[in-house]
């Protein structure tokens, strides 16, 4: 299955190398940034009305933008928000929505979480690829059961050990080669089900054999660890640990 997650990190990486703006369909140079960001303001434009004819459940605006968030408030048919790799800075703009189950905001200009806390429904959320300071709001999201993250964001890690009703847990490297995370937040999780990690391996194994409901863990693109044993006690214990390549896995954010 397609992963649009793992295509926006790496178009987004390359972007990043050869030029200074990221449109829709790919990277364009151009020497007039304000037109590109009206252009790409009047594509989410038509992308909210036709959501508001449609009456979508699921409103997809990554890579693109919107002239006024604010808009999106009047959305009340709306359960999901994607704002990917976009200019979006202010989760207060979403305040109103406490409708809302499922955001991704990965690769946006989100800085500051504390807003999110009015988002009392969330379900499913995607912060990877930020640069956060304080992730203590995510404690507030007591009904999330799917989080995607980055291995430098320390603070969201730790944050998994009060979200207890999260049922699968994405982490992601963003960087070169294959790095290790620390998974001492998921020791006794009581609901956690699946653990992905993509180029990376668990610094320790043994947090996870104290997970009374884990079923899986994808370890994708990850070379290198040799740590057979572990796996092996995992295996034993009856929760499937999967070697994978990016292509066969999917995405737990839409």
């Amino acid at each position: 299955m397609f992963d649009e997650n793992y295509f926006m990190k790496h178009l987004h990486l390359s972007c990043l190398a050869l030029v200074s703006t990221l449109l829709v369909h790919g990277c364009v140079a151009t020497k007039n940034p304000e037109q590109s960001d009206h252009l790409l303001a009047i594509k989410g434009r038509r992308i909210v009305d036709e959501c508001a004819a449609t009456k979508c459940s699921f409103l997809r605006l990554s890579q693109v933008g919107l002239a006024d968030n604010a808009d999106l408030a009047k959305l009340a048919h709306v359960r999901g928000i994607g704002l990917n790799y976009t200019n979006f800075n202010d989760l207060s703009l979403l305040s109103q929505m406490s409708w809302l189950e499922r955001l991704s905001i990965g690769g946006s200009e989100v800085r500051d979480l504390s807003a999110i806390r009015a988002l009392q429904n969330l379900k499913e959320l995607d912060i990877s690829s930020l640069t956060i300071d304080d992730y203590s709001a995510l404690t507030a999201l007591t009904k999330l059961e799917k989080l995607e993250i980055d291995h430098h964001q320390s603070g969201a890690i730790a944050a998994v050990k009060q979200l207890r009703h999260l049922r699968e847990l994405k982490i992601t490297n963003y960087t070169t080669g294959t790095k290790e995370v620390d998974l001492t937040p998921v020791a006794n999780h009581p609901s956690l089900e699946s653990i992905v990690l993509w180029e990376l391996y668990p610094q320790s194994f043994a947090p996870l054999f104290t997970a009374p409901k884990l079923k899986e863990i994808r370890l994708i693109d990850a070379v290198g660890h040799g740590r057979e044993a572990e796996v092996e006690k995992l295996i034993a214990k009856g929760i499937d640990v999967i070697d994978g390549v990016t292509e066969n896995i999917p995405a737990i954010m839409p």
